[in-house]
């Protein structure tokens, strides 16, 4: 049977697989984009999830923040932001009370031109709009520690001294946080390093309550939630995106309650079942994840580090990607180059508190269970170097992975690997 997988940004990869070798091809569940989205928008807004109505929130005096996505999400706050002004209007709220602080996390800041495309010139030019920056502890405020993780919460004075919070966001796969959006858009988005550090440290992945789509008795999560709570966030506005990028579901309201609706709702798109375990998966991440290698290499993450192992032990994941960015992490970079072994990453990361250190630790996780092949990269030299394998094509990578294996090595395919979650039901 022959496969087409996404490959670059317009590229495709084509791979062949006797049918007696293919266990299936995976995918997350379509679902059709919202037709109208705008009054979609609003139609959520007018009938929120566990809170009033903007409306009956806000007082015509209160200064508001709206927290929004940065640019590494494809949340279309272009789209939320306008519907959530006019509401603001609706109650009486002029421009110059509102502030849109951008939820960098540690990312950069963005530009004047990357703003203005996230979030259309007319909201640029109608209420101020600014970065946050996580390493600015002038700016940052203490709101005491988490519950139960003990992470010590600096969240952006703006957000501190508004009246009324609001924050956009979108729910997907997350591995610390089960399911991104809701509280997100607080912490890590608004928050200053320490917080960002703490709650991204490799340890809490040890935690079998800790990993992806697993929200209500996940302690991250639930700090996540807290946090919202701390910071006093009012009322968000997440989103669902199909394959093609477009809104096929949106839940406006509660932080946790409009959380809650759109997470199990994903659970029904993401999570796959499988009735035998795969020797070898080749899983795509796609664009624009293939451009880096920490990006890329997470289309490993749901087979190995998900809800249970979704492949032999010792079994080969095969993951095409340009990789054109490079590593995408001097920390991922280092932490696997200058390793001895795989061992010596995963006690590292026991122990050490680094950003970004998560990656390595993850990616060690995996190599002790199974190969990882990176097909057609830009660095092949580098992906050796940081232990795994490189192959040039889809079909060298098949043969080096039935050496590893056999003959009858059963094979999975995943064209969406970041968003299919395998589930091994016996």
């Amino acid at each position: 049977m022959k496969i087409e997988l996404p490959y670059g940004k317009d590229g495709k990869v084509n791979v062949e697989i006797p049918e007696e070798n293919l266990l299936g091809i995976i995918e997350p569940k379509e679902i059709r984009g919202l037709a109208d989205l705008e009054t979609k928008i609003k139609d959520s807004m007018r009938n929120p999830v566990g809170s009033k109505r903007l409306s009956g929130i806000i007082k015509p005096e209160d200064n508001v923040v709206i927290v929004v996505t940065d640019i590494t999400r494809p949340c279309p706050d272009n789209k939320l932001v306008p519907v959530i002004l006019d509401e603001l209007h609706d109650a009486d709220v002029r421009d110059e009370q509102v502030t849109i602080l951008i939820a960098t996390g540690m990312h950069r800041p963005m530009t004047k031109r990357e703003i203005i495309k996230k979030l259309g010139k007319d909201v640029y030019e109608r209420v101020e709009v600014i970065n946050h920056v996580c390493t600015d502890t002038e700016n940052l405020v203490f709101l005491g520690k988490t519950p139960n993780l003990g992470i010590p919460l600096w969240v952006n004075k703006v957000v501190a001294d508004a009246d009324v919070r609001i924050s956009t966001g979108m729910v997907d796969t997350h591995i610390f946080a089960g399911y991104a959006g809701g509280g997100k858009s607080i912490m890590p988005g608004v928050s200053g390093l320490e917080t960002i550090e703490n709650m991204h440290r490799t340890k809490w992945l040890d935690n079998p309550l800790v990993g992806i789509c697993n929200v209500d008795s996940n302690p991250v999560r639930l700090d996540i939630d807290e946090a919202a709570k701390k910071a006093d966030l009012h009322f968000v506005v997440n989103v669902i995106l199909n394959g093609c990028g477009e809104v096929a579901l949106i839940s406006a309201g509660d932080p946790i309650g409009a959380h809650r609706e759109l997470a199990k709702a994903e659970d029904k798109i993401v999570k796959v079942p499988i009735s035998e375990l795969p020797d070898i998966v080749i899983s795509a991440p796609g664009y624009p994840k293939d451009r880096d290698l920490y990006q890329a290499t997470r289309a490993a993450n749901n087979f190995v580090c998900g809800i249970g192992p979704a492949i032999k032990k010792g079994g080969v994941i095969i993951i095409p990607a340009t990789c054109q960015d490079g590593t995408g992490s001097n920390t991922f970079y280092e932490w696997m180059k200058n390793a001895r072994d795989i061992d010596e990453i995963i006690e590292r990361g026991k122990t050490e508190i680094e950003i970004g250190s998560h990656r390595p630790y993850i990616m060690a996780k995996i190599l002790k269970w199974a190969d990882v092949i990176i097909v057609g990269s830009r660095i092949p030299h580098i992906v050796e170097e940081m232990k795994m394998i490189a192959a040039e094509t889809i079909d060298e990578a098949l043969e080096i992975a039935v050496q590893k294996t056999n003959d009858k090595a059963k094979m999975l395919v995943s064209p969406h690997g970041l968003t299919t979650v395998p589930i091994f039901t016996v």
